[in-house]
């Protein structure tokens, strides 16, 4: 799991509306692959229900509803 988190961290955001209907989707930080790497290796070796996993595994979520956002902001332009 840690790995395949790690790497997707490059890939997603919670959105929010404003008064004119638009979206406001705030831009992602670029990982380095070995910034990836040294992660993957990290959460691998964290305890079973480790608190930092967990907290990586939220992050991941938000980052890909961000990605998703930008997505769908790009294309309608």
């Amino acid at each position: 799991m840690g790995l395949a988190l790690a790497m997707s961290l490059c890939a997603g955001c919670a959105t929010r509306g404003s008064e004119s209907g638009r979206f406001l989707c705030p831009p992602l930080r670029t990982y380095s692959a070995a910034f990836n790497e040294k992660l993957a290796a990290e959460l691998a070796a964290a305890p079973e229900g480790s608190p930092l996993v967990e907290a990586i595994t939220d992050y991941f979520v938000l980052r890909r509803q961000v990605a998703a956002c930008r997505t769908g902001t790009e294309s309608k332009k």
